[in-house]
């Protein structure tokens, strides 16, 4: 195929494909350095993930390029983060795949330097402004917020701060006393049986706001 027949994206993602064979390169030697049976096995499904990855990442269609960002999050961090700067410099400025690629960029150097992430769940839509807002102080106060999430009938009626290991109580009590000056009360929730697949994980925690929460009026300071 001629320069002139290749379309856009082909010609685009080629500095996108010549990171990748880099990046490959080096995960395959040092996973030819795994002694152990476990570390193996997990290494060959860090392989299969990449395998993927990297077949979806190069599709013309942005949706399908989109879905290979999701892998990113059960592949090792230091992985994820290459991985996902590569992707966010390939893709054009304003784009939703650069955007998604950039908050993965964000999300695997959290898990990499162990800050908690937040995921926030609304009710609806028309709170998803208040949300946006939370998200913006909570990011100022060293947390790294993923996305937000319409959950529908799921929202509970009262907000809540859940977290899942019991040593990420300090961490949601924190998150309480963020958003006790804007009136937002919220009680904390432990949902045990989770266990983290990696000591050095950060923590997750989630928001989930009542219907019509969360509620920031301009005299609570935040524009």
């Amino acid at each position: 195929m001629t320069t002139s027949n290749k379309t856009w994206i082909e010609i685009a993602l080629m500095p996108l494909v010549v990171a990748l064979v880099g990046i490959v390169g080096t995960f395959i030697v040092t996973q030819q350095q795994v002694e152990t049976v476990a570390l193996k096995a997990d290494e060959d499904r860090q392989v299969k993930l990449l395998e993927m990855f990297i077949e979806r990442i190069t599709d013309n269609d942005a949706a399908v390029r989109m879905r290979a960002l999701s892998y990113l999050e059960i592949m090792d961090s230091r992985l994820a983060w290459k991985l996902a700067t590569a992707a966010a410099q390939a893709e054009p400025v304003g784009s939703p795949v650069k955007q998604a690629a950039e908050r993965a960029v964000a999300e695997s150097d959290a898990r990499i330097r162990g800050i908690a992430r937040v995921y926030l769940h609304i009710r609806n839509e028309q709170d998803r402004a208040g949300a946006e807002k939370i998200s913006e102080l909570l990011e100022q106060n060293g947390f790294v917020v993923p996305g937000i999430q319409r959950v529908d009938k799921l929202a509970p009626n009262e907000s809540q701060v859940r977290y899942f290991q019991s040593g990420d109580q300090e961490k949601a009590q924190k998150l309480a006393a963020i958003l006790k000056p804007l009136n937002i009360t919220v009680s904390l929730k432990h949902i045990g049986g989770y266990t983290r697949p990696d000591g050095t994980a950060p923590a997750n925690l989630e928001i989930w706001f009542a219907p019509g929460e969360p509620k920031l009026p301009q005299s609570q300071g935040l524009k």
